[in-house]
């Protein structure tokens, strides 16, 4: 995992997922697809895409067990401390945060509400 940081920082199109998904990638957040562009119907859309085009398989669970994930990177979204009503991502590892792309490295208010993983295909 080499942290990569959020160059949109506004709620309504920020960066934090792609900025996460650079960093478990270890790629140039440019080669990633922009997933929160043009909302949430898009950023399924986006998804799909990465899935059909990389070389992973993009999937998330409401809770884990941690487990069956021990040691292994995962984007984990939860409230914005910013705005408690907005969602941010983070990198989880082992139940713990290890990076935020924002700035101020302030995390996710409370426990996530999901975890993305990546499964090299």
């Amino acid at each position: 995992m080499i942290p990569v940081f959020q160059d949109r920082l506004n709620f309504n199109d920020g960066d934090c997922f792609r900025a996460c998904t650079a960093s478990i990638l270890e790629v140039d957040v440019t080669s990633l697809p922009d997933f929160t562009e043009r909302g949430e119907e898009s950023f399924q859309k986006k998804i799909q895409e990465f899935n059909n085009n990389s070389g992973f398989l993009m999937f998330t669970l409401p809770v884990v067990d941690w487990k069956y994930f021990k040691n292994v990177h995962c984007i984990a979204i939860g409230s914005s401390p910013r705005n408690i009503e907005n969602k941010h991502a983070v990198v989880y590892r082992n139940n713990e945060m290890v990076h935020d792309p924002h700035p101020s490295g302030s995390g996710v208010v409370g426990n996530p509400v999901s975890y993305t993983f990546f499964i090299k295909k």
